[in-house]
């Protein structure tokens, strides 16, 4: 063989060489792309699992805030209801309070009466 076609040889083995790794480097490719579609699509997965996880959130927060807001509003009723019923009992107190005074004086009353009528009866 000559030089030149030992030269071409080299140059062609070179070239294979060069086309072989060229291949094994598209297969690597070709795998990272397959890694990287299924990251996204496991990705796209996880997204569409936290949406509707926070739609739930949302819901649920949603139906919280209404139970608050109506505990909120019956508390004020409660609160305004136990108002009225505090000042009925004061009331209440003070008529039974001034009932016990006119009582009293009744009841002394009575006893003085009681003692004119036994001192006219004694005389």
């Amino acid at each position: 063989m000559t030089y030149e076609v030992k030269k071409r040889e080299k140059t062609i083995d070179g070239l294979q060489n060069d086309i072989d790794g060229l291949q094994k480097d598209i297969a690597k490719l070709a795998d990272a792309k397959q890694a990287v579609a299924n990251q996204l699509e496991a990705t796209k997965s996880n997204l569409t699992e936290r949406e509707a996880q926070n739609l739930e959130l949302d819901q649920r927060l949603q139906a919280y805030e209404t139970a608050y807001e109506e505990m909120t509003n019956a508390k004020e009723q409660l609160e305004m209801e136990l108002n009225e019923l505090s000042r009925s009992l004061t009331e209440k107190d003070n008529v039974n309070r001034r009932l016990n005074e006119q009582n009293t004086e009744l009841q002394a009353q009575l006893e003085f009466e009681m003692q004119k009528s036994k001192a006219c009866i004694i005389l």
